[in-house]
C-alpha cells in the first residue's frame, strides 16, 4: 500500500456514509466503519477531493491535533479507503478480481440466449453495403484456424512450440523504432533511445507486463513447475523457474477441471501502477489493451505451431499472484491454456454428469488452503452442498460427488418399505442394539423419540449380514435421512456409515472406517475424557507446516489419539480464542498418518469457510438440531470452550506407536477383527438402479453411532459403560448422569 508523500494526492473511494460520529465504506468484500468526530469527518469528504495534495489536507486541518490526524489519515490508507487520485486501478480491480462481491448468478438459458442476442444484434436492423472479397494469406488463414479448445489430450508439447508462443506474445525484436525528424508525428522523448521494442503495441513504450508459463506436466525438453518468461534479447526467451511444483496454480483456477489434461498455461499478468506513473488513471484502459495485443498473438503463435489454445478468465487473482509469487504491483490478468487436442473421456463426463460443482479457492487474511476443495450437489437440488478434499482436484471433485449421491441414496425410500411388527418379522435386526436411549432420556419434555414396541407396526428395509450373507430386516428410522415415518419414531439418523463407491466391497469398507471413527469421538465424548495428546515433533514435517499456517492465523492446534480397539483414530482439534471459535474433526485409517492428514484437512475447511464471516449465528444448546447447529453454537463466546475437556489428558503417545500398536493392515483383517470383538457388520444396499455406483449404509451393532441435535445422544448403548473402564480411560464404569449432555463440536 502506497504512503503518503508531496505527490499523493487524497481522495476517498468509495465515498463514505457519515452516521453521527462514523464514516462508512462500502468495500468490494466488506463495510468498514471508522470512528471519528462528525465535523472532522465532514471537514476531511469536503477536502480529500483528489485536487489537493496531502500536505495541503494535513494544512487545512491545523484545528485539529497534527500528529493524530496524520496517523488517522495514514490508518485510512493503509485500509485501501483514502487513495491517491491519480491512482485510482487497484480500486477498481477490487471489484473486478474473482471472487466478486457482486455477480450475476445465471442459468444456462440464460446464457444461451445472452450469446444468440449478440449474435442477432450484427444482423438487424443494419444498412446492407457493399462486399468486398479477402484474400487468402497465410496470415488471414491462421485467423480463420484460430478456435477455442477445451479438451485437451495428454500428448507432450516441445519446450520450442512454447517458447515461440511465448516469445509471440512480449518478445524483443531487433530494431528500436526511431522516428526521422522530419516525420510528420511528434516525436516522442524516448523515440530518439535505442530502447527495446517488444511484438506489441505499449502505451508510452513503458511495457508494464510479465508473463509466466505454467507447466501442469513435464514436456519435451522442460520440467513441469512454474516459469517466468524474460526477454532481454531480440528473438530470445529467457525462462526462470520459480517452482517445481504447479498445484498453486492450478488450485488458483475457479473450477479446478478446467484444465482437462492441457500441457500447461501462460499467464500475462501487468502492472496497473507502472503504468500509472505516467497515464495516471488511463492505466485501467491502456493495461487490458496491451495484455488483448499479447494473448491474440499467443493464440496466432499457436496457430502456427498446431497448438490449441482457449482464454480461461476463471481464477482467483489473489491465489494466482500467490503461485507465480508476483510483485505486490502486479495482477493477473488473462490465462491461456494450451496443449493438444483431445477426446472428453468417459470418466470425466461421468464425473460432472448431473451435478451442479463450485469450487472454494482464494486467500482469505492470508491463508490458502493446501489442497483442492470441490463442491457438489445433484442438478435440480436446493439442499447443502456436499464437499470434496484433495491435492489432486479430480479426486476431489470424484469425493464431492460421491457425497452428493450418498447424501441423496440416503433420502431415497419408495419402494423399499415393509411394514410390519418386529414380532412379525422373521429375520429382523433389533433397533436397541443400533442405538438406544437411557430410560430417563423418554421422561424428559419434548424428547422426540418413542421407546420402541416390537407389537407396533413399523417400516423396514431389507438389508443382510456382510459375512454370512444373512438376510434381515432394518428399520427404516435408522436407515433413512431425511425421513418422517407417519409414527411417532424410534430414532432419526443422519449420513453417517453411509459410502458410495464404483466397487460394493470398497463403498463398505469406508462406510466402515466411518463408523469407527465416530464411535471413538462419542465414547471420549460421552464419558468427558480428556484424548492422549499426539506431540508436533512426531508429525509429518508438511503437517508441522500446515498446522503452523492455522498457527499464523491465531489457531491453537493440538493432535490427538482417539483410538480404541480398531483401528487408528486421529482427532484434530483448533480453536481461535480471539474470534471465539471451536472446530475438531476426526478420521479412521489402517495408517494413522493418513487419518492424520483426513482429519486436518476438514480442520483446515473449517477454518477457511469461517473466515470471511461477518458473525456467528446466534444460537443456544437447546435449540441445536442439526449438524450445522453444533458448529454455531462453537462460534459463541460463551459457548466455545465447552469441548476444552478434550485436551485434559496428560499421556502422550507418538504417531508412530500408534501405528505400531495397531497393525491391522487390510479390509479383511479388520473383518475378522470386528468378528472377533463379537460384533456383526451388516448392510444395507441403497444403490439406484440406473447407476453404476454402490451406495450403502453400514452397521456395527454395538458401536455407539453419532448423533446430532440437542439431549439425543445415545445413552443407552452398554459400550459407553463398559469399554471405558476395560480401555484404561477411567476407574470406574460411568454412571447416566456423569454423561455428557451438552452438545459435541463435530459438524
Amino acid at each position: 500500500m502506497r504512503q503518503a508523500d508531496s505527490t499523493f494526492r487524497p481522495v476517498f473511494a468509495p465515498g463514505p456514509t457519515i452516521q453521527k460520529d462514523k464514516m462508512i465504506f462500502l468495500l468490494s468484500d466488506k463495510t468498514l466503519t471508522v470512528c471519528i468526530p462528525r465535523e472532522l469527518s465532514k471537514k476531511l469528504v469536503k477536502l480529500c477531493d483528489g485536487t489537493r495534495t496531502y500536505n495541503q489536507v494535513i494544512t487545512e486541518l491545523d484545528a485539529w491535533d497534527g500528529v493524530l490526524v496524520n496517523k488517522f489519515l495514514q490508518d485510512l490508507i493503509s485500509r485501501g479507503v483514502l487513495l491517491d487520485s491519480f491512482n485510482l486501478n487497484n480500486f477498481f480491480w477490487s471489484f473486478v478480481k474473482n471472487p466478486t462481491r457482486f455477480f450475476k448468478n445465471l442459468s444456462d438459458q440464460e446464457i444461451v440466449e445472452l450469446v444468440k442476442k449478440a449474435h442477432l444484434s450484427n444482423r438487424k436492423k443494419i444498412p446492407k453495403g457493399a462486399k468486398y472479397q479477402i484474400p487468402n494469406t497465410t496470415f488471414s488463414r491462421m485467423l480463420n484456424e484460430r478456435r477455442s479448445t477445451r479438451v485437451f489430450s495428454n500428448e507432450q508439447v516441445k519446450a520450442e512450440k512454447i517458447l515461440a508462443m511465448l516469445w509471440a506474445g512480449y518478445g524483443v525484436v531487433r530494431d528500436p523504432l526511431l522516428i526521422d525528424k522530419v516525420d510528420p508525428q511528434r516525436i516522442k522523448a524516448w523515440q530518439s533511445h535505442r530502447f527495446s521494442r517488444h511484438t506489441v503495441p505499449s502505451a508510452g513504450a513503458l511495457y508494464p507486463l510479465r508473463l509466466h508459463a505454467c507447466l501442469f506436466r513435464d514436456c519435451i525438453r522442460l520440467d513441469k513447475g512454474i516459469y517466468e518468461a524474460r526477454f532481454r534479447s531480440p528473438s530470445e526467451v529467457e525462462l526462470v523457474q520459480r517452482t517445481d511444483d504447479p498445484s498453486p496454480a492450478i488450485r488458483a483456477f475457479a473450477d479446478d477441471l478446467v484444465m482437462n489434461d492441457a500441457q500447461g498455461t501462460i499467464i500475462i499478468s501487468g502492472s496497473f501502477d507502472q503504468s500509472a506513473e505516467k497515464y495516471t488513471n488511463r492505466s485501467a484502459l491502456y493495461i487490458p489493451l496491451e495484455a488483448g495485443h499479447v494473448a491474440q498473438n499467443v493464440h496466432l503463435a499457436a496457430v502456427e505451431q498446431k497448438v490449441q489454445t482457449v482464454e480461461i478468465g476463471g481464477f482467483l487473482e489473489d491465489s494466482m499472484r500467490l503461485a507465480l509469487k508476483l510483485p505486490d504491483a502486479y495482477w493477473p490478468l488473462i490465462t491461456i491454456l494450451f496443449g493438444f487436442e483431445g477426446k472428453i473421456s468417459p470418466k470425466s463426463r461421468d464425473l460432472i454428469k448431473g451435478l451442479e460443482v463450485n469450487w472454494s479457492g482464494g486467500v482469505k487474511e492470508g491463508y490458502k488452503l493446501p489442497f483442492s476443495m470441490a463442491f457438489a450437489r445433484l442438478e435440480g437440488s436446493s439442499g447443502d452442498w456436499s464437499c470434496g478434499r484433495s491435492v489432486d482436484p479430480e479426486i476431489a471433485l470424484m469425493k464431492a460427488r460421491s457425497e452428493a449421491i450418498e447424501w441423496d441414496a440416503s433420502s431415497r425410500f419408495e419402494g423399499r418399505l415393509f411394514e410390519a411388527s418386529f414380532e412379525e418379522l422373521q429375520h429382523g435386526l433389533k433397533p436397541q442394539s443400533i442405538i438406544a436411549y437411557h430410560p430417563r432420556q423418554y421422561l424428559r419434555a419434548g424428547f422426540p423419540f418413542a421407546p420402541f414396541d416390537p407389537k407396533k407396526i413399523m417400516c423396514w428395509v431389507k438389508g443382510s449380514e456382510v459375512v454370512s450373507g444373512q438376510s434381515t430386516y432394518i428399520l427404516a428410522d435408522c436407515t433413512f435421512f431425511p425421513y418422517k415415518p407417519n409414527y411417532k419414531p424410534y430414532t432419526s439418523c443422519s449420513s453417517s456409515g453411509t459410502a458410495v463407491h464404483l466397487n460394493r466391497d470398497q463403498a463398505i469398507e469406508s462406510a466402515v472406517l466411518e463408523l469407527i471413527e465416530r464411535d471413538a469421538f462419542m465414547l471420549y465424548w460421552l464419558i468427558g475424557a480428556g484424548v492422549p495428546r499426539i506431540p508436533h515433533c512426531s508429525l509429518p514435517s508438511d503437517v508441522v507446516k500446515r498446522i503452523n499456517n492455522l498457527k499464523r492465523l491465531g489457531f491453537q492446534v493440538s493432535v490427538r489419539n482417539l483410538t480404541i480397539d480398531f483401528l487408528p483414530v486421529i482427532l484434530v482439534f483448533a480453536q481461535n480464542v480471539h474470534k471465539s471459535f471451536t472446530t475438531c474433526a476426526a478420521a479412521s485409517n489402517y495408517d494413522a498418518g493418513i487419518a492424520l492428514d483426513h482429519a486436518l484437512q476438514e480442520v483446515e475447511s473449517a477454518v477457511f469457510t469461517r473466515m470471511g464471516f461477518l458473525g456467528a449465528t446466534t444460537i443456544v444448546p437447546k435449540n441445536v438440531h442439526f449438524t450445522d447447529d453444533h458448529g454455531y453454537l462453537y462460534e459463541q463466546p460463551k459457548y466455545f470452550r465447552r469441548a476444552d475437556f478434550l485436551l485434559d489428558s496428560s499421556k502422550v503417545e507418538s504417531l508412530g506407536s500408534i501405528n505400531q500398536r495397531n497393525k491391522v493392515g487390510d479390509w479383511q483383517k479388520l473383518l475378522t477383527k470386528i468378528e472377533g470383538r463379537g460384533l456383526r457388520l451388516y448392510v444395507v444396499d441403497l444403490s439406484s438402479k440406473d447407476s453404476s455406483l454402490h451406495a450403502v449404509r453400514a452397521f456395527v451393532p454395538g458401536l455407539i453411532p453419532m448423533t446430532f441435535g440437542f439431549g439425543v445422544e445415545p445413552k443407552g448403548i452398554e459400550r459407553i459403560y463398559s469399554t471405558p473402564v476395560s480401555m484404561g480411560l477411567c476407574k470406574s464404569t460411568p454412571h447416566y448422569g456423569e454423561l455428557q449432555s451438552f452438545p459435541h463440536p463435530y459438524t
